[in-house]
């Protein structure tokens, strides 16, 4: 009778010690993940789609809860600063569909190599009124995005 107190108390004492380090590594990792600044889409209704430069290839791009996640490829530099410019034109289809453009301001550092980077942009301000979805499209990007809201 004490060797079944002794294993039931022991087993107790080893599987309240495994919670304890399984949270404390939950903590480590989710403090060791890094946050995408969020920024929001730029309305420009001046802005020159036409003359527009493809010179980023969208690679992947998703949607959740108004963010949009985009990733791209681009020859530029490393302190590139990017936007996303809607020009506030619709295209007339079911559900609507709206143009979106990634823009850069050049910068100064290790210029003229490619890069792939991945930003948050807040798509919120793209809502097509008396509706609940809309098509997001990017230059270069041939899969559909829908945004419902």
């Amino acid at each position: 009778m004490n060797n079944i107190y002794l294993l039931f108390l022991s087993l107790s004492f080893l599987m309240a010690g495994s919670c304890n380090s399984s949270k404390k590594a939950g903590k480590t990792k989710s403090s060791v993940v890094s946050q995408i600044p969020v920024k929001k889409v730029i309305l420009n209704k001046d802005f020159d789609y036409l003359n527009y430069k493809k010179e980023f290839t969208v690679t992947n791009a998703s949607i959740k809860d108004s963010l949009l996640t985009i990733s791209f490829n681009n020859t530029g530099c490393s302190d590139d600063d990017y936007n996303m410019v809607f020009n506030g034109n619709y295209l007339k289809s079911l559900p609507p569909k709206a143009s979106l453009f990634i823009t850069k301001q050049s910068g100064s550092k290790d210029c003229g190599k490619k890069y792939e980077k991945t930003l948050v942009f807040d798509v919120s301000t793209i809502k097509y009124p008396n509706n609940k979805t809309i098509v997001l499209m990017f230059p270069n990007y041939e899969k559909t995005l829908l945004y419902n809201y």
